[in-house]
């Protein structure tokens, strides 16, 4: 056979082979289907127990939510609803809402994000560590692993003239 013969022959069959593709009469893939099926994410209602601090004790209360595989999602839902039970036990005068929370992938820290400043005017330094530490205790009682705390708003460190959060907030720091 000539080479002239067999590039002629392999350029047919390209050429073939390309023409029967284009008009989808001939379907090739190039990366195997994944023939898996895609599981929904396991969601379950779960008592979860919240705390505030009242007249220098804490006050547990439960609450029942929908928990899922999603961490972050979970404790953001929390602070959720413990900003809403301070909201209807009128311990907040002005709505919060959470923008994010966040683990850090060591989950050694965790991020919490505020729409504006949660402390009022004119709270004390006692009332505003008293708000943080029922917070974290909330997390703790769910399992959080964290033990540092980073409070933000809008994504950038909380600013107050009493506390310092350049610094994250430590579990050792927290009566629990």
């Amino acid at each position: 056979m000539n080479n002239k013969t067999v590039i002629l022959a392999i350029s047919f069959l390209a050429g073939l082979i390309f023409f029967c593709t284009y008009q989808e009469w001939l379907i090739i893939y190039w990366n195997k289907p994944s023939y898996q099926t895609q599981t929904t994410p396991i969601i379950e209602k779960k008592n979860i127990t919240l705390w505030r601090e009242k007249d220098s004790n804490f006050i547990k209360e439960s609450f029942q939510v929908l928990w899922s595989e999603n961490q972050n999602a979970n404790f953001k839902l929390l602070t959720t609803a413990w900003l809403a039970w301070l909201e209807d036990e009128q311990e907040l005068s002005k709505k919060i809402m959470v923008e994010s929370v966040l683990f850090s992938p060591s989950g050694y820290e965790i991020y919490t994000s505020f729409d504006h400043n949660p402390f009022e005017k004119n709270w004390s330094i006692h009332h505003k560590e008293s708000f943080i530490n029922a917070l974290i205790k909330s997390y703790k009682e769910q399992g959080c692993t964290a033990s540092s705390f980073y409070f933000l708003v809008h994504h950038e460190r909380l600013e107050d003239i009493h506390l310092n959060f350049s610094e994250p907030w430590q579990v050792s720091n927290v009566q629990l």
